[in-house]
Parts: structure tokens; C-alpha cells; sequence
């Protein structure tokens, strides 16, 4: 991780020496090319996913400021789903025949992205930076492309991390639903490679219902060490429980999918030393241009905050927005797929991401850190 890092960093110093900004942009002249995003307003991840959507909009914001794609002004429009996987569908129908959205951004969620991936490859209409890190998704797709890495390249990550520092007995606490399963599967045949011990893999529920049972269970198996993978109302209540139940906060391990600055915000300081994976560079780098330009897009929304689900949202803008200004000829959604896949291994801001005609991982980046007083450091 160390010498990804560095290589950023290199690319981040030839990209603010440049001066390259988004290619093929020249004033305003014509119609808006029309970018969809379903997304739940409502719901158990309505706050995150309101982070993804501000930063979104800030992204679109700032290229439009200077002038646009081509010469054409990019125009989002947001639709909220409620984490329902049909209204998903209904929404990416919508967008596409009422508002004529060459591509969707970010949708939330792996049941929500399973009913969204025959959608797109009936329409032939890309999906740019899902917020699902399922590895049973992470085939190759011709119109689904990722921004992050997959859980299972999260689970690996610690899974390592836990051999190297000699803890063994582990026990695991997964949402109840089909991510929780698959997150729950690749930790268990992780755990095999490195010699773990995995002393209880039990699930919860989404509201957090029976966090406090959950809770008491884990801590009964005397681990040395908890894996959580979850986010929402639910993972936050059962997070609660553990450290209401003694469970020493360093001793946790979460996934992305839970946001730490959510959690300190409710927990407040007693969620100090909680060890994160991170799945995108530390938010305050500003070494590397896109977290600069990350926090001026932030600018536009009063009271936003950077967070690492906020910045899952501008990469994924602008991931696409690269895509557009590469593409040759109209801007369709056959285009956009095409020209993304032309740019095989490019930088965003001093962000490398790599697709190509067998894979569309995006990036297999995972780093740890500790929650301290709302902050991860590393």
C-alpha cells in the first residue's frame, strides 16, 4: 500500500504541473449531456448516500464553471429510491426515457446494483462507481464500471493485517442480507489461508432490531478481535452494544461500508480506536489534486463535510466526466462505455484507476485506520 501511495503522489505532482484539467472543454454551446443517479434519500442509508449525491453535484458544478464537456454543459438528475432494488429499475427507466441520461452514477447498494446490471446491458447504458463492493458483482461487465475495490479485497486486507500481528480467535458480525453473506463468505475462506480462527459469524439486522443479542453473543466467544460488516442504523447499534458490553474499541474491525464520521457523530468518543478500512486515499492529502479539488466542490454546499463516501461520489463524477471528454463523436452511452474502456490504466487528480476490455475493478486500493475524535488516521 506504501508504494501505491507513493506512485499517486508521482502522478499527482505531473498532474498539478500540467495544469490539465478536463480535456475538450470550450464555452457552452450547446444541449446538456445528461448524467442519472438513482440514489436512496430515504431509507437506512440516506445520510451516506446524501454525501455521495453533494458531492456529485459539486463535481458537476465545477466542469460546468469552466465551461463544460465539448463545449455542452452536464446536467445530474437525482431520483431517490429508497434502497428498494425495483424502484432502482423504475428510476434508471425514467432517467433514461424521461431525462435522456447517457449514463447512472453511484447507485447504493449490491441488491440494488443486481437488478440494475441486466437493466444496463439491455440498454447499454453505463453504471459508474456503484457503492457495492460484492466480489460476486466484480466480473467483467461491459456497462458496470467500479471506482473502489471489493469487499473481498477489504476482508484480504485485514485478514493479512491480523496474521501479521499474531491475533487469531475472531468472530464476525455481518448485515443481514445478501452483501452480509458474501462479505461473510469471503472472510471464512480468508480466514483458512491466514490460520484464523473464526470463533462466531452471526448476522443482524438492518434496523438494528437485535443488535443488543448480536452483541452479546460476540462478546461471549471471547475473540480477540471483531470484523463488522455492515452499515446503516443497524451497523451503528450493534457497534453501540459491543462497546456497551465491554468489547475494547481497537479490538473492532469495520468495512467501508460503515462511515466513520457517522458513527463518531453518534457514538461520539467513545468509538475512539475503532480500525476502519479505507478504500479511498486519506481525505486530507492535499498533495493529491482531486482531494483539493474534492473540498472546493464541497464548497458549493453549505455545511457539507468531507467524507470517504461524499468522495466514492465525486470519483465516480468524475470518472465519467473523463469518459466524455474521451469519447469520439456523440456523446451516447455506447460511447462513453467505449471511450472508458479505451483509457486502460489513467489518473484522476493522482488517483490511478485501470479499465480495460476483461475487467472494470477500477482499483484494488485498501488501506487501515483508526478512528480518533471523528478523524481516521493511518
Amino acid at each position: 500500500m506504501r508504494s501505491t501511495r507513493r506512485h499517486w503522489l508521482r502522478c499527482a505532482a505531473t498532474f498539478a504541473a500540467s495544469g490539465i484539467g478536463h480535456p475538450l472543454v470550450r464555452a457552452q454551446t450547446s444541449s446538456a449531456i445528461v448524467l442519472g443517479h438513482t440514489y436512496p434519500a430515504s431509507g437506512i442509508f440516506a445520510d451516506t448516500a446524501m454525501e455521495m449525491k453533494t458531492a456529485i453535484d459539486g463535481a458537476i458544478s465545477a466542469v460546468n464553471a469552466a465551461g463544460g464537456i465539448g463545449g455542452r454543459p452536464v446536467r445530474v438528475v437525482s431520483l431517490d429510491d429508497g434502497y428498494d432494488p425495483q424502484r432502482s429499475v423504475a428510476n434508471a427507466e425514467a432517467l433514461r426515457i424521461e431525462h435522456g441520461a447517457v449514463a447512472l452514477l453511484a447507485p447504493v447498494g449490491a441488491p440494488n446494483l443486481a437488478a440494475l446490471m441486466p437493466w444496463a446491458e439491455r440498454q447499454r447504458i453505463p453504471l459508474i462507481g456503484a457503492r457495492s463492493g460484492a466480489d460476486s458483482q466484480r466480473g467483467y461487465h461491459r456497462y458496470v464500471f467500479f471506482v473502489i475495490g471489493s469487499f473481498g479485497d477489504e476482508v484480504r486486507h485485514i485478514a493479512r493485517h491480523l496474521d501479521t500481528i499474531g491475533t487469531r480467535r475472531i468472530a464476525i458480525a455481518t448485515m443481514d442480507n445478501p452483501t452480509g453473506n458474501d462479505i461473510a463468505r469471503q472472510f471464512s475462506a480468508t480466514a483458512q489461508e491466514h490460520r484464523l480462527q473464526e470463533l462466531a459469524s452471526l448476522r443482524f439486522d438492518l434496523s438494528g432490531k437485535n443488535s443488543g443479542e448480536v452483541a452479546r453473543r460476540l462478546v461471549e466467544a471471547r475473540p480477540q478481535a471483531v470484523l463488522l460488516a455492515g452499515g446503516g442504523e443497524g451497523a451503528i447499534a450493534v457497534v453501540g452494544a459491543l462497546l456497551e458490553a465491554g468489547l475494547p474499541a481497537s479490538t473492532l474491525y469495520c468495512v467501508s461500508l460503515l462511515q466513520p464520521q457517522q458513527l463518531h457523530r453518534r457514538l461520539g468518543d467513545r468509538s475512539n480506536g475503532i480500525v476502519f478500512t479505507q478504500v479511498v486515499p486519506q481525505l486530507d492529502d492535499r498533495r493529491l489534486p482531486i482531494m483539493v479539488q474534492y473540498r472546493q466542490a464541497l464548497q458549493t454546499s453549505p455545511g457539507a463535510r468531507a467524507t470517504s463516501f461524499g468522495f466514492e461520489g465525486y470519483l465516480a463524477a468524475q470518472v465519467a466526466l473523463r469518459g466524455l471528454a474521451s469519447t469520439t463523436g456523440p456523446a451516447t452511452s455506447t460511447a462513453l462505455a467505449s471511450a472508458l474502456e479505451r483509457l486502460g490504466t489513467f489518473e484522476v487528480g493522482g488517483v490511478r484507476l485501470q479499465y480495460d476490455g476483461s475487467s472494470h475493478h477500477g482499483t484494488r486500493y485498501v488501506d487501515l485506520g483508526i478512528l480518533s475524535r471523528g478523524r481516521v488516521t493511518r
